[in-house]
């Protein structure tokens, strides 16, 4: 893996390294796309980790092209900032470049009046309609790509990607499969690929002396869509016109987020067959990107010679420092993105701003040190824990961690069991090593209470006991073996059984998942009108997907009447009760509440008493370590 180290070349730059920053959509800008102070310390942070070249965020080139309302602009507001960004990159020893795209029938309908695409079609994803363009708004659209590689020129970038792929405007245009005009821009594979070379010819009669790139997806994997194979003429076609490398990224943004997002759960394998496939077609430096941050993939790519580069989003928002960490052989202090998309892709998508459920700092300020040096105590090693034991050493502070359970990690370590998010492991390991390389000292199996504190006599006690998994004693339940969810993804002795799971939400399902794939059946009764509302919607899919396979069913509106020696007697939204048959196993996973007992009792004989995570409120995984960066920062 050393070439990774190596000088890399695109066009006439000489990248310091072979990682690239892959552009991501932050959500940190101000509503119309101004810079905020935030964005420019989100790019410091991430350029001073030792990253070659940085893809800004995407920026639409038409307002009718736009995703977002936060979505980056080059606008004349921006220039000042804009360039700061450029400098800061520059000054990390890095190359800037810009990323712009149209996204067609992707645009945002919230924001986007008139969506136009090729053809009158749907994005699955937003729901809106496409208006099919004329001619005329075929020929704007090409200018503005012109326009604005002008203005990206102007500004001091290195380098421009132009977006060809994932579903957005380019891609729709030679995809037979969102393309269906009867004119010279449609129909044939010369007509369909018409409006990409214009494009094409625009952006490099107005590049200057920058690097030009193309993004793609290698694969949409999608039915009738593009692919290696199909894509290959177009490719090489603005090769030779002049570009300088392709990026290769997967899925569709309208027909499949899964893989434009490269979630956790997905098989990594099509990837790599596609991209040797891809290898062998395109005579020009690759770029690849989707979870190629890992040891072993990295080690495939180059030794391989699948690629000559890597990029990688969300591995630099959990971990900045991962170029160095790499380049300094030092993977064993890495924070592995689990690709679970909650702190991220949720964030940007409600507009508070990209971040990440391990690494509350990204885009924050620097942790400023206390004049006080304190012993402090944090009870409880999940993740709220542990990012307040970081957080407080950062600040100066002694810090021990303790925790009950024999390793660290607490609801983080349960939620990393079922298959699909066995990538969870990585962010948690992560945690847990950085917090040691902190200088914090973690004790595990130790049952803390109010003697125990007395005997350390801490200045400060962080309570971050988590919360417990709520029981409710149905009549006729004590007929029943019955479990909590949590104890369910811990154990090892459940199969062929029939069971029960009383709630629908993100643990129910991930309980299911789990006992579904231990051979065992699964019914689901749920209250409320849906399944899983409180989970990543691209991680819930894939699981109910996965389930539908499975001897799963469930039951939404319906709530638990009785137990019986004949089965389980459930309500419907109508009133009428039904029995749902007999069971092995119940598992509950109705919520849970805060564990404040240890709280209660010391809260009024120590200096500073602090709550923290499930035990302040029971929330996810996100809400959790941010509120935890929120409330020791000032200690």
């Amino acid at each position: 893996m050393n070439i990774i180290n190596q000088i890399g070349n695109i066009g006439k730059l000489n990248l310091k390294n072979r990682m690239i920053m892959a552009p991501v959509k932050t959500a940190f800008g101000e509503i119309g796309g101004k810079v905020t102070e935030k964005q420019m310390r989100f790019y410091e942070q991430i350029a001073s980790g030792g990253v070659a070249m940085i893809i800004l965020e995407p920026v639409a080139v038409m307002k009718n092209g736009r995703e977002h309302p936060k979505q980056l602009t080059f606008s004349e507001e921006n220039t000042e900032n804009i360039r700061r960004i450029i400098d800061i990159i520059h000054r990390n020893g890095a190359y800037a470049c810009a990323h712009i795209n149209h996204a067609g029938r992707a645009a945002n309908p919230k924001i986007v009046d008139r969506i136009i695409a090729p053809s009158e079609i749907i994005c699955n994803t937003t729901g809106a309609k496409a208006n099919e363009m004329s001619e005329e708004e075929i020929i704007e659209v090409v200018k503005a790509f012109g326009e604005t590689t002008k203005r990206v020129k102007e500004l001091g970038f290195d380098a421009i990607e132009v977006q060809f792929g994932h579903g957005y405007m380019i891609s729709q245009f030679y995809s037979e499969r969102t393309n269906r005009r009867k004119d010279k821009y449609g129909g044939s594979e010369e007509n369909r690929m018409r409006f990409a070379l214009e494009v094409a010819e625009e952006v490099l009669n107005n590049r200057g002396d920058m690097a030009v790139i193309a993004r793609i997806s290698g694969n949409e994997f999608v039915e009738n869509g593009l692919d290696t194979d199909n894509q290959a003429v177009l490719l090489n076609k603005v090769l030779e016109m002049g570009f300088d490398a392709i990026h290769v990224g997967w899925g569709n943004a309208c027909d499949n987020p899964p893989w434009y997002y490269n979630h956790m759960a997905l098989p990594q394998d099509h990837q790599f067959s596609n991209l040797k496939n891809l290898r062998k077609k395109i005579k020009a430096p690759l770029i690849v990107v989707g979870r190629m941050s890992r040891e072993e993939n990295l080690n495939r790519i180059f030794n391989e010679n699948l690629a000559d580069f890597v990029s990688m989003g969300r591995q630099l928002i959990i971990d900045p420092e991962f170029p160095l960490k790499v380049i300094e052989d030092r993977l064993g202090d890495v924070m592995y993105c689990g690709a679970c998309l909650q702190g991220c892709l949720v964030n940007v998508k409600n507009g508070t701003g990209i971040g990440c459920v391990v690494n509350p700092f990204i885009g924050e300020p620097p942790i400023e040190a206390s004049e006080e040096k304190k012993k402090v105590i944090v009870v409880g090693g999940g993740p709220a824990g542990l990012i307040a034991s970081i957080v407080l050493r950062k600040r100066g502070h002694d810090v021990t961690v303790f925790e009950k359970d024999t390793y660290p990690g607490g609801q983080f370590y349960l939620a990393s069991i079922p298959s699909s998010k066995r990538m969870m492991e990585g962010p948690l390991s992560g945690l847990i090593k950085k917090a040691e390389n902190e200088g914090v000292r973690i004790k595990t199996g130790v049952n803390v209470n109010k003697e125990t504190l007395k005997k350390e006599n801490p200045d400060t006690v962080i309570v971050a006991t988590g919360a417990t998994p709520k029981i409710i004693k149905f009549k006729g339940l004590d007929k029943y073996w019955y479990i909590t969810g949590n104890e369910a993804l811990l154990r090892k002795d459940i199969q062929n059984k029939k069971v029960l799971i009383i709630g629908g939400g993100m643990i129910g399902l991930e309980v299911a998942e789990k006992l579904s794939d231990e051979g065992n059946s699964i019914t689901i009764v749920e209250i409320l009108p849906e399944l899983a509302r409180d989970m990543e919607p691209i991680t819930r899919a894939l699981i109910l997907k996965k389930l539908s396979n499975k001897d799963f069913r469930y039951f939404l509106n319906t709530g638990i009447q009785e137990f019986t020696e004949e089965g389980v007697i459930v309500s419907k939204e109508d009133k009428s009760t039904e029995n749902i048959g007999k069971f092995d196993l119940v598992v509950f996973t109705v919520g849970t509440q805060s564990d404040t007992d240890l709280y209660e009792e010391i809260k009024d004989d120590f200096r500073e008493v602090v709550l923290v995570g499930d035990a302040y409120a029971p929330t996810n995984a996100y809400k959790a370590t941010k509120m935890a960066y929120e409330l020791t920062k000032k200690i």
